[in-house]
């Protein structure tokens, strides 16, 4: 039997194909523990039939007749940023190890996208759901209509004092003041910092905590010393375009923060057309000690790849991302809600690497 003009082969079909009856089709295809009783020879000929005929099944409909979907959907700002992505394929590799799978929607760095992104994974009936947003401004009273409803939900975002689920965060203000602190020890007095937008919550927070350092130390940090990104894209283009406001500046500074180790990739790459050699002329400080690529292989750090190597600090991406997803399914298999609203923070580490020096004379 061929399939026949645009009609989709049905299980039937395959049954016919195959030999056997529909209900062998569908325990073999759908994977069933029942799938287990039958020969191999008889599960090879139901593969064959169905490969013949272009025949797969229709996960959709399989949700809707099991009582449980055994999904989770997540729901991330953008892949196109490690400090997402290295968080995401935690999450993922926690999720996957318990049986569940996971249905993933990427708002695309568009704010308007989450009610969206919400839809979509809520169409295929999850039994939770991770949002990882950063520090965007996000309607995130959408959320809180869900776990209204019943569904488990949780966050990685900056913290809400009166968010009814769990958020997962970590401590930007310490982080900027621990960067501010390596620095100032450095014998740097003059800064300048490519920052992310003025409404981004780690971006104000790292800064704040940056500026909290140099007032221990009687400097300030004047607000046209801080290049504000003007759109949520903070990496490497935003950081070589931004790093020419830095230079520009007078006095020039002997230490530039960049609050990602994106800006700083980018800047540094500026700071070098421009003669300034790093760290004897410029300091350079990247943030979150991001990966590219697979996020379980340190070697694949952003920071150990760039000339000279990046000074950071680090997040605990991986160890988030896996705690917001043991989370998550605790909530889901936990008959009550007891403490499903416990924020978590997590604590950040000083990568000291070749891109920071003393400050020139």
């Amino acid at each position: 039997m061929e399939k026949s003009g645009d009609r989709t082969p049905t299980l039937r079909d395959v049954a016919r194909l195959a030999g056997v009856s529909v209900n062998t089709v569908s325990v073999i295809l759908n994977e069933r523990s029942r799938a287990e009783h039958y020969a191999d020879e008889t599960k090879e000929k139901v593969r064959e039939a169905a490969l013949t005929l272009g025949y797969s099944p229709n996960p959709l409909a399989q949700v809707l007749k099991r009582k449980r979907s055994k999904l989770i959907g997540v729901i991330v700002f953008t892949r196109e940023s490690s400090f997402y992505t290295a968080i995401l394929q935690a999450a993922d590799a926690a999720i996957l190890d318990t049986g569940f799978e996971t249905v993933t929607a990427d708002m695309a760095r568009r704010f308007d996208r989450l009610s969206q992104c919400i839809n979509l994974v809520m169409a295929w009936r999850v039994e939770g759901i991770l949002a990882i947003l950063g520090g965007h401004p996000l309607a995130y009273d959408l959320l809180e209509r869900l776990h209204a409803q019943g569904t488990p939900v949780v966050a990685v975002g900056p913290f809400r004092g009166d968010a009814p689920f769990p958020m997962l965060n970590m401590d930007n203000f310490s982080a900027g003041q621990a960067l501010g602190r390596h620095l100032l020890g450095l014998g740097h007095r003059r800064f300048a910092v490519l920052s992310g937008s003025r409404e981004h919550d780690c971006s104000l927070n790292r800064v704040a905590g940056l500026r909290s350092a140099l007032a221990e130390a009687g400097l300030e940090l004047p607000e046209d010393r801080i290049v504000w990104a003007e759109n949520c894209r903070f990496e490497v283009a935003t950081g070589y375009r931004n790093a020419n406001r830095v230079l520009e500046l007078t006095p020039q500074p002997t230490a530039v923060v960049c609050i990602n180790d994106e800006l700083a990739v980018g800047a540094m790459s500026r700071f070098r057309e421009q003669r300034l050699r790093i760290p004897e002329d410029l300091s350079v400080t990247g943030f979150d000690d991001g990966f590219l690529g697979d996020s379980s292989v340190e070697e694949n750090r952003l920071g150990l790849h760039t000339a000279p190597r990046l000074t950071t600090m680090r997040i605990p991406l991986l160890r988030m991302g896996h705690a917001a997803a043991e989370r998550l399914l605790t909530l889901i298999h936990r008959e009550d809600g007891s403490e499903e609203n416990r924020q978590i923070s997590f604590p950040t580490e000083l990568i000291l690497r070749e891109s920071t020096g003393p400050a020139p004379e």
